[in-house]
């Protein structure tokens, strides 16, 4: 029997979080939000998530450092980070960091569910 999916959402915008969390939810996963990167952390070590999500800008390159950390204390966690408006520079970053993902906040969260299930990580600008 396969274990239940969990994800934890860290980011900045309330209504952007609870659109990934419906995503998430209607193909029954189990999600926890947290309210900033450090609460991600410790609660990627408490329930061991497939996937977190992080704010690339919660404060400056907040979300690019956690990636960093999160990729290396939970290599299991698929880490996607959220930015505004993805540039090369970014891209770059996320990829430096370890992410599984990057992507603009402005498109529809169904491309996660596409991207997370795939067998390689996809970094869009």
């Amino acid at each position: 029997m396969n274990r239940e999916r969990r994800a934890v959402i860290a980011l900045t915008s309330l209504t952007l979080a609870d659109a990934y969390a419906l995503a998430l939810q209607r193909e029954n996963w189990s999600v926890v939000f947290a309210q900033d990167e450090e609460e991600a952390r410790e609660l990627t070590h408490e329930i061991r998530p497939d996937l977190v999500l992080l704010s690339a800008h919660r404060s400056p390159d907040a979300g690019f450092l956690m990636c960093d950390i999160l990729t290396r204390e939970a290599p299991n966690a698929k880490v996607v980070l959220i930015s505004e408006q993805v540039t090369p520079s970014e891209h770059a970053y996320a990829l430096l960091v370890g992410a599984f993902a990057i992507h603009d906040e402005e498109a529809d969260p169904s491309w996660l569910l596409e991207t997370i299930d795939g067998l390689t990580p996809v970094l869009t600008y």
